[in-house]
C-alpha cells in the first residue's frame, strides 16, 4: 500500500531559523531553570526531566473540552506562547508560515510541514480544532498552528523513556522538535521501537510520528550538552467528543442509546479511516521530485 507513517522534515534551509531554534531553546531552558516544579511535572511516563502540557483538552470525567490550568506556571506558559520564535517553530511544524528562503524547497517551508506533507490529516485536525471553538470558550495555543496543544520538556537534558502518548489522536501525527547544543551523532537519536529503527535527530530538526501507536524514546546526550523540546499535538479526546455529537460517551449514552451503538459500532473501522489519512509513498515522491529534492528510497506501493 506504500503508506507513510513517520516523516523525517528536518528543517527550513534560511540561515535565520538557526537563531529561531537558539533563542527559543535558550529561552525554553532559562524558564525551566527559574521555575519550581512539582514532582509529578519532573517524573512523568515519559522521563524524569521536567515537561508541562499547554493548550486545549478533553480528559476523562470533563463534560467538555478546557484549557489545561497550570497555576504558578501560567505566566511562564503565556510568555513561552507569546515568543516569536517559538511561535515561528509552531508555524512550521503545522502550517501557514512566511517563506524563509529563496531555493528549490521555499515553497514546502512557505506551508509548513503538516499541511505540505500531510494535507489531509491537516484538514482534518484543522475542522475538529475549530468545531471544538466554536461550541466551547477556549484559547489556541497559537494562531499558525492546527494543533490543540503543545508539551514544553525543560530539560536540561532531556531523555524520554520508551513511551505511546496512548491520549492523543491515535490518527494523527505530533510534531516533535530538540533544541538545544548537543552533537547528533553521539546521543539524542529518536528510537521508533516497532519499527527497529533509531534516527540521527539534529537539534532544529522537526519529525513527525503517531505518538499514540509508536513506541518511542530517545538516547542520552552526553554530559555538558544540553537537550529541551518542543512538541505539538492532538488531544484524542477533542476527537471523540466532536464526534459524540459534542458530548461525552456517557452523556450519548443516556440520550441516545441507539445512536450510542453506532458510534461504538463505527469504532470497529476507524483503523481504515485512520489509515486513509496516511499519505501514499507515491504523493510524497512526486512532491519532493516537484521541489527539487533527492528521493533516497522507494517503499513498496503495491
Amino acid at each position: 500500500m506504500g503508506r507513510v507513517i513517520v516523516m523525517l522534515v528536518g528543517r527550513p534551509l534560511s540561515d535565520g531559523y538557526t537563531g529561531v531554534c537558539n533563542r527559543a531553546g535558550a529561552t525554553i531552558l532559562e524558564e525551566g531553570a527559574n521555575a519550581c516544579f512539582s514532582k509529578k511535572q519532573s517524573v512523568h511516563l515519559r522521563g524524569a526531566t521536567p515537561a508541562v502540557n499547554v493548550g486545549i483538552s478533553h480528559a476523562q470525567g470533563s463534560q467538555e473540552p478546557h484549557n489545561l490550568s497550570h497555576g504558578a506556571h501560567s505566566a511562564m506558559l503565556q510568555r513561552l506562547l507569546a515568543n516569536p520564535d517559538i511561535q515561528r517553530i509552531a508555524g512550521f511544524t503545522s502550517s501557514k508560515l512566511t517563506p524563509i528562503a529563496h531555493r528549490d524547497i521555499a515553497k514546502l517551508h512557505a506551508l509548513g510541514a503538516l499541511e505540505h506533507w500531510n494535507p489531509k490529516l491537516y484538514s482534518y485536525i484543522k475542522q475538529v480544532h475549530l468545531d471544538v471553538k466554536g461550541r466551547v470558550a477556549v484559547r489556541s495555543n497559537f494562531s499558525n498552528s492546527v494543533f490543540p496543544a503543545a508539551a514544553f520538556n525543560f530539560g536540561p537534558q532531556v531523555c524520554c523513556q520508551p513511551h505511546r502518548d496512548s491520549l492523543n489522536f491515535a490518527c494523527g501525527w505530533c510534531g516533535i522538535h530538540p533544541l538545544g547544543d548537543f552533537d547528533p551523532e553521539k546521543g539524542g537519536h529518536l528510537v521508533l521501537h516497532e519499527l527497529k529503527l533509531m534516527i540521527e535527530f539534529p537539534p532544529m530538526s522537526l519529525i513527525l510520528i503517531p505518538s499514540a501507536v509508536l513506541t518511542h524514546s530517545n538516547a542520552a546526550i552526553r554530559k555538558g550538552e544540553t537537550r529541551v523540546s518542543f512538541t505539538q499535538y492532538c488531544p484524542g479526546g477533542l476527537f471523540r467528543w466532536r464526534d459524540n455529537g459534542f458530548r461525552t460517551q456517557s452523556a450519548l449514552a443516556k440520550a441516545s442509546p441507539e445512536l450510542f451503538e453506532q458510534m461504538q459500532a463505527a469504532k470497529l473501522k476507524r483503523w481504515k479511516e485512520g489509515l486513509e489519512m496516511l499519505p501514499k509513498w507515491r504523493d510524497l515522491e512526486k512532491k519532493m521530485q516537484e521541489s527539487g529534492q533527492t528521493v533516497e528510497a522507494k517503499a513498496d506501493d503495491s
